[in-house]
Order: C-alpha cells, then sequence, then structure tokens
C-alpha cells in the first residue's frame, strides 16, 4: 500500500469542529461545531439530520441505537442543558442544569447517560416506561478544580485534576487513582471501556487498560506541539491531535505507526472500537474519515511477529524473519515504523545487517512510489551512514521535494555533494534550501484571518487572504467557495467596512483556544496560558510603536540610526524585506528595555557604527559599542559629534576591551553572531557573562538557520549567506550553550515568520502608518497559531544568574 490509511471523505462544515463522537462500528458520526450545530450523518457522509441550538454547543455522544446527547453553555449565566435526541432528530429529553455540561457518555443501548459539568457534579439520567429520568451522583469527591476535563463510558469514566487522574464508575465510586508525572490535559476511553489514554502537557500520553482502567503506562513524547484531542481503540490504538494539524496513529506500546495532515488544529479525534476508523474535526471545519490498516488486530499480528523475531536465537534465522516482518509492513505502508523497529529494536543483528536490510525495504518502497519524501530522506541517511555520498545526495535532493522536509534535506544533499567532490551541486543544493517556500502553517493561518475578517464584516480584508490563499493552492479548503460567496455578496476592492473597528487579534485568540479553554473551563492549560502571553506580548508591542511613533516616522528613525554607512551604503536604502526584518528587530528590542529594565549601563558587540548604541543612549542609558573593524568605530565616534555618550571601543568579541561587571545590559544584534566562527561562540559567551553584572541580561538577536525561507539581508552575496549558514547557531544549541556559561534563558522570540512575497502580496510592507504594526500583527498571528515556527530571526534573551 502507498500508505497505512486511506482517505473515505472529508468534508468542511463551516465553522471550527468543536466535538464529534462516533458508534463503535462508525456507522454513524455526530459533528458539534462552534456555529452551534449539531450534525449526524453515516459512514458514507450522508446527513441523517441536524439541530440548530440557541446556545454553544460543549459536548456530544452517541449510542448504537442510535441515540444522540448534547450538552450546551448559556453564555450569561453558564448555566447549561443537556439533550437526547432518536434516530431522526426529535427531542426525547431535554433539561436545564445549573452547571453546564463538560463530557457526557451515552450507554451502547441508550439507557444510560452520565453527565459531568463544569462545578463538578456528575448526574445520571436513565431511560425508565415513562421517559428519563435525571438524578445527581454522590459527588463527595469531586472537588472543584482549576484545569479539567474527563471521557466517560458506560462501564469507566476518567477525570483529570492537575497531576491526579481518577478512574470512576458510573455512581462516582472511585476505582483507581493515578498520580501523573506533569498536569494531564485531555482524556479518553474506549468503547469497551477496557482502554483509556491520558494526555500529558509535555506531549507525551499514558495508556490505561485492564479491568477498571488500574495499569497505567507512559508512551514516549509524542507530539511536539502538544496535544489538543485524543481517542482509544478497544486495542489500545491510539489516536492523537495536534496544534500543528497533525493526526498521528500509535500502537498500545506508545509507538507512532503512521501520521498525516488532518487540516487545522485538531480540536476532536474519534476511533472505532476495533481500529479500523478514525475521525478528525478541526478548527477550519474539516471532518475526515479515514480508514486505518494498522487496525487492532494488525498490530496484535504484528506485535507477535516482532516478539517471535527479537526472540530467535539463530542469527540467520532473525535476519530471515526480521526481513518476512518488514516486507509485511512495507506492504501495509508502514515503512518509517519499520525502520524505526530495525534501528531500535531487541534484535542481535549486526550493524551492517540492519542497513542492508533498511536500504532494502526503502528503496524498494521509493520505487514504487517516487512521491515518498520520508522514504527517500530515510534511505539517504542510510546511504550517508555508509558514506555513499552520492546517493545520500541524490535522495536527499528528491526528498528535498516536500516543502516540510526542504530546508533539511537540501542542507544535507549540499554536505553530501561536498564529500562527494561535487561542488557545484553543493552551491546548488545550498541555495535551493533556502529559495522561498510558502509553508502550510502560513497557508492555514492566511486562510484562518481572511475567515475571521469575514466573519466580522470586513469583506474587502477577507477576500484580500482568501486570494493569496487561492494563488498558493486553488484547491485549498474552500477558499475559492468562499471567495465565490464574497463575490455574489457584492465584496469591492476597497471593503464594504472598516476593518480597524475590528480587532481580528482577540478574535484569533478565541479562535486558537481549545474549546475547552473557550468555555473557561481550562483557563490554566498550557495552550491557554501560552496564547495569553502571545496576546499580552502584542499589547506591550504596540505600545512600543505608539510611544516612540515608529509606525509615523519609522523611515526617518532607521536614517537616524544608520547601521554600518562604510561597509554597508546600501543600507539606509535598503529593499522593503529588509526595512521589515530591522523594524521587527527595532521593535521588540525596545520592549525588552521596558519589560526587562531599567538598564543603566549597556555594551553593543558588533556595534558597526553605532545604530544601536545611539537609540540605548537616547534612553538614557550610558551606552558603549564594541567593533572588531577599526573604520566602523572611527565612523562611529565622528558621528556622535564628540559626545561622550554613546562610547565606542575597537575590539574583540572573543575578548571583550571591559573590566569584569560592567554592564547590566550586553546586545548583539541583526545577525552579527553569525559572523563569529561557530566554535568561538561559547568563547564570546563566557565574555558576555564575565561583563554583565549578576542579575544582567543579555539579547542576542541573528539568523535563524532554521527558518525554511530565511533570506539574510539583500546586502550579502552569496559567499557572505553561506559563511553564515555555516557559522550560524541554532536555537536549541544557543540556549544550551547559555546555560552552559551560567545564564537563564527568559525567552526566544521568533522575528519574521511570514515569507517576504507573502508580505508583499498582502501589502504588509507598503509604506505608511500602520507599516510596522501590520507586520507585527502578522508575526504574532502566525506564532499564536504556531509556536514551535521558525522565524528567519529569533531573539535569544538571557539573564546571569
Amino acid at each position: 500500500m502507498e500508505a497505512p490509511h486511506s482517505e473515505l471523505w472529508s468534508r468542511n462544515f463551516g465553522a471550527p469542529v468543536t466535538g464529534l463522537c462516533l458508534t463503535a462500528d462508525a456507522a454513524l458520526l455526530a459533528v458539534a461545531c462552534r456555529n452551534r450545530t449539531l450534525t449526524v450523518l453515516t459512514r458514507d457522509c450522508r446527513p441523517c439530520w441536524s439541530q440548530h441550538f440557541a446556545d454553544e454547543l460543549t459536548c456530544v455522544a452517541i449510542s448504537a441505537t442510535p441515540c444522540v446527547a448534547a450538552g450546551t453553555q448559556r453564555a450569561s449565566d453558564g448555566s447549561g442543558t443537556v439533550s437526547v435526541f432518536d434516530a431522526d432528530g426529535q427531542a426525547l429529553f431535554s433539561v436545564p442544569l445549573a452547571s453546564a455540561p463538560y463530557d457526557i457518555s451515552l450507554s451502547a443501548d441508550g439507557e444510560r447517560l452520565v453527565v459531568l459539568c463544569q462545578d463538578q457534579t456528575q448526574h445520571i439520567v436513565t431511560r425508565s416506561a415513562s421517559g428519563y429520568e435525571l438524578r445527581q451522583a454522590e459527588a463527595r469527591h469531586l472537588e472543584p478544580a482549576a484545569s479539567s476535563a474527563a471521557s466517560s463510558h458506560s462501564a469507566s469514566l476518567l477525570k483529570i485534576r492537575e497531576r491526579l487522574l481518577s478512574v470512576l464508575d458510573q455512581d462516582a465510586g472511585i476505582v483507581a487513582l493515578h498520580e501523573l508525572p506533569c498536569t494531564a490535559v485531555k482524556c479518553a476511553v474506549s468503547h469497551t471501556g477496557l482502554a483509556g489514554i491520558v494526555a500529558l502537557e509535555d506531549g507525551s500520553a499514558l495508556l490505561l487498560e485492564g479491568d477498571g482502567l488500574r495499569q497505567c503506562e507512559a508512551t514516549a513524547v509524542v507530539a511536539a506541539p502538544g496535544i489538543s484531542s485524543v481517542a482509544v481503540s478497544a486495542g489500545g490504538t491510539a489516536v492523537i491531535g495536534s496544534p500543528d494539524g497533525t493526526l498521528r496513529l500509535l500502537n498500545r506500546q506508545g509507538k507512532p505507526l503512521w501520521a498525516c495532515r488532518a487540516g487545522g488544529e485538531v480540536w476532536a479525534a474519534g476511533i472505532s472500537q476495533d481500529g479500523s476508523f478514525v475521525v478528525s474535526g478541526c478548527t477550519d471545519g474539516t471532518v475526515k474519515l479515514l480508514v486505518n490498516h494498522a487496525h487492532d488486530s494488525f498490530n496484535q499480528h504484528i506485535d507477535l511477529l516482532q516478539m517471535n523475531a527479537e526472540q530467535l536465537a539463530d542469527e540467520a534465522e532473525q535476519r530471515d524473519a526480521a526481513e518476512a516482518l518488514l516486507a509485511q509492513l512495507g506492504q501495509t505502508g508502514l515503512i518509517e515504523y519499520a525502520v524505526d523497529w530495525l534501528n531500535g529494536g531487541s534484535l542481535r543483528l549486526s550493524q551492517a545487517d540492519r542497513e542492508a536490510l533498511a536500504i532494502k525495504l526503502l528503496a524498494e518502497d521509493v520505487r514504487l512510489f517516487p512521491g515518498h519524501c520520508t522514504s527517500h530522506f530515510l534511505l539517504a541517511q542510510a546511504y550517508q551512514k555508509r558514506q555513499e555520498w552520492h546517493l545520500a545526495a541524490r535522495h536527499f535532493t528528491w526528498a528535498g521535494q516536500d516543502d516540510r522536509m526542504k530546508l533539511k534535506s537540501f542542507t544535507l544533499a549540499g554536505e553530501s555533494f561536498l564529500m562527494a567532490g561535487h561542488h557545484f551541486a553543493a552551491k546548488s543544493a545550498f541555495r535551493r534550501a533556502r529559495e522561498l517556500t510558502v509553508s502550510e502553517e502560513a497557508k492555514k493561518t492566511l486562510y484562518t484571518l481572511g475567515r475571521i475578517h469575514q466573519e466580522q464584516g470586513s469583506f474587502a480584508e477577507a477576500q484580500k487572504y482568501y486570494e493569496v490563499v487561492f494563488t498558493l493552492s486553488p484547491d485549498y479548503l474552500d477558499a475559492d467557495a468562499r471567495l465565490q460567496h464574497l463575490r455574489r455578496q457584492g465584496a469591492q476592492p476597497d471593503g464594504l467596512r472598516p476593518s480597524d473597528d475590528k480587532d481580528w487579534y482577540a478574535s484569533l485568540i478565541l479562535e486558537l483556544l481549545d474549546p475547552a479553554a473557550q468555555r473557561g473551563f481550562t483557563p490554566g492549560t498550557a495552550r491557554a496560558t501560552q496564547l495569553a502571553g502571545v496576546a499580552e506580548q502584542r499589547g506591550r508591542l504596540l505600545s512600543v510603536i505608539a510611544e516612540f511613533a515608529l509606525d509615523k516616522a519609522d523611515k526617518a528613525a532607521d536614517a537616524a540610526l544608520d547601521y554600518d554607512v562604510a561597509a554597508y551604503m546600501r543600507y539606509d536604502c535598503s529593499v522593503p524585506e529588509d526595512e521589515a526584518k530591522k523594524s521587527l528587530e527595532l521593535v521588540n528590542m525596545l520592549d525588552c528595555l521596558k519589560h526587562y529594565g531599567p538598564f543603566r549601563r549597556s555594551l553593543d558587540i558588533g556595534a558597526a557604527t553605532g545604530r544601536y548604541p545611539t537609540l540605548l543612549a537616547r534612553q538614557g542609558i550610558q551606552a558603549f559599542g564594541v567593533d572588531l573593524e577599526p573604520r566602523a568605530v572611527e565612523y562611529a565616534r565622528q558621528k556622535t559629534g564628540g559626545a561622550l555618550n554613546p562610547d565606542f571601543h575597537q575590539g574583540d568579541a572573543r575578548a571583550l576591551p571591559f573590566e569584569s561587571t560592567q554592564f547590566d545590559l550586553i546586545t548583539c544584534m541583526m545577525g552579527t553572531a553569525a559572523h563569529f566562527p561557530r566554535q568561538d561562540f561559547s568563547r564570546v559567551m563566557s565574555e558576555i557573562h564575565r561583563c554583565l553584572v549578576p542579575g544582567g541580561f543579555c539579547v542576542i538577536s541573528t539568523w535563524d538557520i532554521e527558518c525554511p525561507h530565511l533570506t539574510y539581508l539583500s546586502i550579502y552575496s552569496h559567499e557572505q549567506k553561506e559563511l553564515m549558514r555555516q557559522n550560524a547557531i541554532s536555537r536549541g544549541e544557543a540556549s544550551e550553550i547559555a546555560r552552559a556559561q551560567g545564564f537563564a534563558v527568559e525567552e526566544i522570540r521568533p522575528l519574521g515568520l511570514l515569507p517576504e512575497s507573502l508580505g508583499y502580496e498582502l501589502d504588509l510592507q507598503q509604506d505608511g502608518p500602520a507599516r510596522i504594526r501590520n507586520l507585527l500583527d502578522m508575526d504574532l498571528a502566525l506564532k499564536a497559531k504556531f509556536p514551535s515556527l521558525h522565524g528567519q530571526m529569533y531573539m535569544l534573551i538571557i539573564r546571569k544568574t
């Protein structure tokens, strides 16, 4: 098979999907959306019925009978209702509750409904001869929780409260308690109630199984961006949705089986009882139903084969058994899982045998499916280990056809070409690695902003975003349909309504919070805290722009703070993309002064002609600058006109010409750190630490080598860019070196997250009062939607401990 899963259908519901559930055999699905609409449809995507609610939908459940239950919340007072509908969508039961339900569960026969409410009460609804009846369960131990979520089933019920997991029966009696290694964020139980899963804040998960779900085992970290939804089958096959739009499948040992792109943030996920069907619901309104070939029975079969192969004592027999197992995994499309098992399992095969088996499997896969870029990448790594450089470069180049792998693949291809002696090919590969690409994250952010503007009535703004998305991917979600709808409404290029009176950024933050956080149930979750931090940072940065009038006279400000006229004659008249980088860095630097200051005495390393020392001196700071180039220092001194502040010195960053503990702020800006030889970075950090007072801060703003659209400044030649690529220190490396030198890492800010061509297309870099604010808002929108995204630069803010 080309892939271990196949898509049955995909449908966009026009609003973020906040909840979904499916029957044990996936014959029916119930989908709840943020537009307060509940839709029930069949496995082949035929709608059965739809219901619109006056209040927000908070949870939904479905039984095999089928009956559907839904919980709602009233915004005015936080009260709620719970309702039950029959197979035709007719209401069987509805009752108001003092507190809104956040999770409900129906028994398979629809006879029993369990309701968990925000105030931590539990209600049970049972069917009698005269209809449904409601009672409140004993709730002595259901203490109020600052953060909570739950999933339930007729036989088992899970409840999470910070680092405590409770397994309850249907009468709220405690069956088991588990202490968790960190805060839990999501949980789910299988249709049988014999398997459960708990997602943790660090991106790992715990699998529960057995009678009463008493056994609790941790998996590996499965989703660096975090976990936003979970589901589990009867056999322990787990589905995990992430904020980055990825849907992952894990076996009962927590090993990743496959991953696919689902759409927007995966707020809801489900899996059938036997694991044959997987469903996802996303913030972009998309619901996808997949056939999963790595279902429970297949996984059990593979587990048995793996165990038998690993227990064989004869090496030849073990090699044959491993090869047969790899062939089965390859036929099912589980190539990455197969390679992971081969390299990380308990086989006693030699490294050469493992490499040969992996190469055979991967070579066959790319022969059958040349578009399998991940297989090309793994195959290239195998050839790289064998020092077969030409073959490694060839397959790294193939892998680079995937935009998400382009940066790493072409960089490694360039290094392999160098080892093979193909210098022109290496030069081309390094350039290709940095050629502009428009990532899926950028497309999703633009689409989301377009939808938010459309919902706010800012039709011209919405049309602008949809048009750009359409040119990038004509079939991207429903962008074309939305454009046609706007045209039918008569939206004009100059807009029907002004957008300035709408706070689209506040709408974006609300859009990105998971459903529970939106309802106020989980304000302490990592995602809610993260988004609140981005929103707070935006407020600070906008105040900096207003205070320094940067959006009114930023061109003049840049002219006054020229960088290095002697060496960079074009800097003051640089192209808009260079201006964008300088402006974003300047705003964030001014925010650092206010947020981490006040500062008394500063030093700028690589000061050139004094841009930042001049800026700092104007803020009342006694500012010093140091540069290796004597002519730059002389020019900077001439610019001061004899003023004592700022004060410039010639010197080497590896041996700063200052006494120890002289400064409470040291800066190194606009990529200066990438001019240091890589091996000298630790020494420079040691000098910075020496010259700072205890508690003093260092701000380093440099190029992010992991950014897929990094272009540096236009003034650099290709050779200079290549030298900086070799010298550049990644965010992770810089943080590690800083900590080793005795610094605490306060934060790392990505800058320039949007590719420059899109800045032009969206008019973000046009001249005018709102230029910097436009750039800043788009940067923060991408940061809010994709927290781990890399920009062209990063600002490392560290403190001497």
